[in-house]
């Protein structure tokens, strides 16, 4: 996940979430959260998700408030995954930061139809 050439990182990053991750792997991906390229950002938001990296959760709020969109959507996602992370969702719902809102009151919205 951290290769000098980006398509072996995103093929990295695509994989992260069907490997049990330890510590070096989870760093990886919790700086994903963080990358510049877009592609990455939103890899990492899916693989904290699906690995269920409630220490991150932070970082994914983070990521819902700086978008786009899409990224926006994998880390609201990422964030349902816990009750927390669902307060998180709440909160950013009615937030100043649009895009943020925007994929939070989605997010809560698929969660309410699920229920």
């Amino acid at each position: 996940m951290e290769h000098r050439e980006r398509d072996i990182r995103v093929m990295a990053f695509r994989l992260a979430p069907l490997v049990p991750p330890d510590r070096d792997s989870r760093s990886s991906i919790v700086q994903g959260l963080s990358a510049e390229d877009l592609e990455i950002r939103g890899l990492a938001a899916i693989a904290v998700g699906r690995l269920k990296l409630t220490d991150a959760l932070p970082q994914l709020a983070w990521c819902m408030r700086r978008g786009p969109i899409e990224v926006a959507r994998h880390a609201a996602t990422a964030l349902a995954m816990s009750q927390t992370g669902w307060q998180t969702l709440e909160e950013l719902s009615t937030g100043p930061v649009a895009v943020a809102a925007q994929a939070a009151r989605e997010t809560l919205q698929r969660g309410r139809a699920n229920a």
